[in-house]
């Protein structure tokens, strides 16, 4: 789940940034970032950040309410955005920058461990690590290591799910699809399931 209000020292992100950035302009000193908010939410406190693939990316960051913003080296540190005090961090991948800055600072990490309520079978092989979240449900299967199940999962026998795997409520993994052939007399003839489901 997001953190919604932080309060991350810019230096602490740019550190953490290390090689991808190419240049910084601006303050960093007693600068701090609270949150990331869409482009129509954007306030003085977000990290803000400008797409590479938009044609008006100059435009973006001198008009950007933010106070922080993340662009390729195509937007220069100008005039406008100097007088409004705002720190330009150049990357040469602003979106990529942003998701790690973001699970990194602004996300809660899953803390591994099987709720009360999660039935596992007896014969089920799990890794390390795992994370079960309430009412999942695991046949007879393999789980690898630093796997995340979320609340309201099943899954059924012979499954095989690899390292570092997440899988998000509701999922139904391993049953049997739904094929079926009529026969002579135009009944239903359900086709054999003989594969399995593997994730990595």
């Amino acid at each position: 789940m997001p953190k919604m209000n932080r309060q991350i020292a810019l230096q602490e992100i740019i550190d953490f940034l290390g090689s991808d950035v190419i240049e910084v302009f601006g303050n960093l000193k007693g600068i701090y970032v609270k949150h990331l908010k869409p482009s129509e939410a954007v306030d003085e406190d977000t990290l803000d950040w400008v797409n590479s693939i938009r044609p008006n990316k100059q435009v973006i960051a001198e008009n950007s309410k933010a106070k922080v913003i993340i662009a390729d080296k195509d937007v220069r540190y100008t005039s406008p955005i100097a007088t409004q005090c705002k720190t330009l961090i150049l990357v040469e991948n602003p979106k990529l920058c942003l998701l790690k800055i973001g699970n990194r600072f602004f996300m809660d990490k899953i803390i591994p461990g099987i709720h009360d309520s999660t039935v596992i079978h007896p014969q089920a092989k799990i890794g390390n690590n795992l994370h079960a979240g309430a009412n999942a449900w695991i046949g007879e299967c393999n789980i690898g290591n630093d796997v995340t199940i979320y609340p309201n999962v099943v899954i059924h026998d012979h499954v095989i799910i690899g390292n570092h795997v997440t899988i998000k409520s509701g999922a139904v993994l391993g049953f049997d699809g739904f094929g079926y052939e009529r026969d002579e007399c135009n009944h239903l003839v359900k086709f054999p399931q003989l594969g399995r489901l593997i994730i990595h």
